[in-house]
């Protein structure tokens, strides 16, 4: 990621110091290209493969009751059934995993 910063201000270096319009028009060039890819590099999520597992494998369970409370310092579950087995996951990863699943 740090190159498509280096590749940001070459580019609005060059189109500040270049005089000929090729030279403006290759450092825009440039510096629109790395801004595509900066960002590209943090909204766009990638995913590991055990994360697309898990994710699958929640995917796959039956929800049983959604967003129970344990607590003031603890996170919400979602109670899944997953083939007999009950599980507790917490609602930011089962809402997380679902989205996952969509998306592949």
């Amino acid at each position: 990621m740090y190159w498509h910063i280096a590749m940001i201000i070459i580019g609005l270096l060059g189109f500040f110091t270049s005089e000929s319009m090729f030279g403006k028009s290759t450092a825009l060039l440039i510096f629109m290209v790395s801004g595509v890819l900066v960002y590209s590099d943090i909204y766009l999520p990638t995913y590991t493969e055990q994360e697309v597992s898990n994710a699958k494998m929640i995917a796959n369970c039956k929800l049983k009751e959604e967003n129970v409370p344990h607590g003031l310092f603890v996170q919400n579950t979602n109670k899944l059934d997953c083939n007999g087995v009950i599980k507790n996951i917490p609602v930011s990863d089962y809402d997380k995993a679902i989205e996952m699943s969509k998306n592949q």
